[in-house]
C-alpha cells in the first residue's frame, strides 16, 4: 500500500509540474500544492525516476546518469519558475516532456536543422516567386478563425526522433493538406523518402529545406505514401523502387512574401502553409500550453506546419503542427502570437514561408461538372439552366480550381465563401443535395443582381 501511495504522489507530482494540476504555489521553495520540495533531492530523484519510465528514456552510465539528472534539476527548476510567474498573468505554461533531461545544446543539435546563411538566400528568392493571382483570393476577406484539421486536412501529429528532419515532415504536411483540399483525399506520405531521395540535402544532420523538398517531388512527379515508406529517422540509401511508388503529386510550389504576416494570413486562409521558426530556446523546449509569447529570436533552425490562426483572450496567434510527437505541447501543437513587434513574426515564423500548388485534376473537374449540370436538372427547371453563360462559368470555376470556388458560392447563394468553413468538395456535395428554389431564382434574376461583391471577372 505504502509503494502504491508514493507512485501515486509521484504521478500527481508529475503532473503538477507540467501545470496540470492547481495553479497555486507553495511558501519555501516547494512546487505546485508543495506536493515537490524542488530543494529536496530525494523528491527531484524520484520525480527523475518517474520521467525516465513515462518517457522511455534509456540508463546511462553512473557518470551520464548523473549528468543528465544535473540537468534534469535545473529544468524543473527552470520550468516551475516559468509556471510560477505565469499563474499570476495566466501566460503560456512549461512541463515536463522527453525533452527535459536535454541541455540547450544538446537539444539543438537533436532537433535544429536550417543554417542561418540560407535564410537571406531564401529572403532574395521570395521577391521573384509567385504565379500572380488568378483567382482574386488575396484580395478576399479572410475568415477570424481557420483550423485546417477541422476540414480534415491535416494528418497527425508524428514524431522526428532524433532526427533534424522537420523540414521534411513540414512538407508532407504541406502537401498532405493541399492534396486534401483539392481532391478530397487525405494520404498521410513519407518523409523517409524525402530525408532518404532529396540530394540537395544532408538528411538528419542540418541544413534541411522545405522548398528542396517540394521541388522534389514536383521533379520527382509524385511522392509515395507514408506505409510504402515508413520513417525510421535515420538517412539510409534512396531507394529507386520508393521513387516509382508515387501516391501524391504537385504542380509546384510558391514563397508567401518575407517577413509580411499579413500575406502570411492569407495564405494559410487558403491552405496549410510551411514555415520556418527559431525552436531552440528553453522555453519552446519545455512548452506546454498557451499562446507563446516568450522570447525568441529570428535564427531559424526548424521547420513547421502552419495549420491555422485565432484570436485568444484578445492575443491573436498562429496554430502550428510541430513534429516532435503528441507528448509535447498542446498534443504535439503550439499556439505562436501572431502580429507582435517583430517584422519577422515570433521567432521568425513569418522569415521563410512557403505552400505547395496543387490544381484540381482534370478527372475531378469532369466529374463535378458532370454532377452539378445534373443536379441543375431539377424537376420543372431543367430548361432554365442549360443555356446560362454566367452559370456555366461558375460551374467551371466550382469544378476546377478550388478557390475558384468563391464564385460559384458567390452565384448560387449570394454569400463569401471565405467567410465559410465550406471545401469545395464540400460545396458540391452542397449543391448536388440542395440546388432547389435558392438556384432557381438567382438564375432567373437579372443579371446585374449576380455581380456581387468579391466575384472574380470570369
Amino acid at each position: 500500500m505504502a509503494v502504491q501511495i508514493s507512485l501515486l504522489l509521484l504521478l500527481v507530482a508529475l503532473r503538477c509540474v507540467t501545470g496540470a494540476c492547481a495553479e497555486h504555489t507553495a511558501p519555501g521553495g516547494r512546487g505546485p500544492d508543495g506536493l515537490i520540495d524542488l530543494e529536496s533531492e530525494g523528491e527531484l530523484r524520484a520525480l527523475y525516476e518517474s520521467w525516465a519510465v513515462t518517457h522511455g528514456v534509456g540508463r546511462r552510465s553512473a557518470s551520464g546518469e548523473e549528468e543528465r539528472f544535473a540537468v534534469f534539476k535545473a529544468n524543473v527548476r527552470y520550468i516551475e519558475e516559468h509556471n510560477e510567474r505565469a499563474r499570476r498573468t495566466n501566460g503560456y505554461r512549461l512541463g515536463l516532456n522527453r525533452f527535459t533531461g536535454m541541455s540547450r545544446e544538446e537539444f539543438r543539435s537533436r532537433v535544429g536543422n536550417a543554417s542561418v546563411a540560407e535564410r537571406g538566400e531564401q529572403r532574395s528568392a521570395t521577391a521573384e516567386s509567385g504565379r500572380g493571382d488568378p483567382q482574386g483570393w488575396r484580395k478576399a476577406k479572410l475568415p477570424l478563425l481557420v483550423d485546417w484539421r477541422q476540414h480534415g486536412a491535416v494528418t497527425g501529429v508524428k514524431d522526428q526522433g532524433r532526427c533534424g528532419s522537420g523540414w521534411a515532415f513540414s512538407a508532407t504536411g504541406a502537401v498532405e493538406g493541399i492534396n486534401k483540399i483539392a481532391t478530397g483525399s487525405l494520404v498521410s506520405l513519407s518523409e523517409q523518402e524525402l530525408l532518404d531521395c532529396v540530394a540537395s540535402d544532408s538528411g538528419c544532420d542540418g541544413a534541411g529545406r522545405v522548398d528542396r523538398a517540394f521541388q522534389f517531388i514536383v521533379d520527382n512527379g509524385g511522392i509515395g505514401t507514408e506505409d510504402a515508406c515508413p520513417y525510421n529517422a535515420n538517412q539510409d540509401v534512396c531507394d529507386p523502387a520508393v521513387l516509382d511508388s508515387r501516391a501524391v503529386a504537385i504542380d509546384g510550389f510558391e514563397y508567401v512574401a518575407a517577413s509580411n504576416e499579413a500575406e502570411l494570413k492569407k495564405a494559410v486562409a487558403r491552405q496549410p502553409v510551411s514555415a520556418m521558426i527559431e525552436a531552440t530556446n528553453n522555453d519552446l523546449q519545455f512548452y506546454s500550453s498557451g499562446v507563446f509569447i516568450g522570447k525568441c529570436g529570428s535564427k531559424i533552425d526548424h521547420a513547421v506546419l502552419i495549420v491555422g490562426y485565432g484570436s485568444r483572450n484578445g492575443r491573436p496567434f498562429w496554430l502550428v503542427k510541430n513534429s516532435w510527437g503528441t507528448s509535447w505541447g498542446e498534443k504535439g501543437y503550439i499556439r505562436i502570437e501572431r502580429n507582435g513587434k517583430s517584422v519577422d513574426g515570433k521567432c521568425g515564423i513569418a522569415t521563410m514561408p512557403s505552400f505547395p500548388v496543387k490544381e484540381t485534376s482534370r478527372s475531378w473537374h469532369a466529374f463535378v461538372r458532370k454532377e452539378l449540370l445534373f443536379a441543375m436538372k431539377v424537376p420543372g427547371h431543367g430548361s432554365a439552366f442549360g443555356s446560362n453563360f454566367v452559370l456555366e462559368v461558375a460551374l467551371d470555376r466550382c469544378a476546377s480550381s478550388f478557390y475558384a470556388l468563391h464564385a460559384c458560392f458567390l452565384l448560387v447563394f449570394g454569400h463569401d465563401l471565405v467567410n465559410t468553413e465550406l471545401l469545395p468538395w464540400q460545396c458540391c456535395s452542397l449543391l448536388f443535395t440542395s440546388f432547389g428554389s435558392a438556384l432557381c431564382d438567382v438564375v432567373r434574376s437579372p443579371i446585374a443582381d449576380r455581380r456581387m461583391p468579391g466575384l472574380p471577372p470570369a
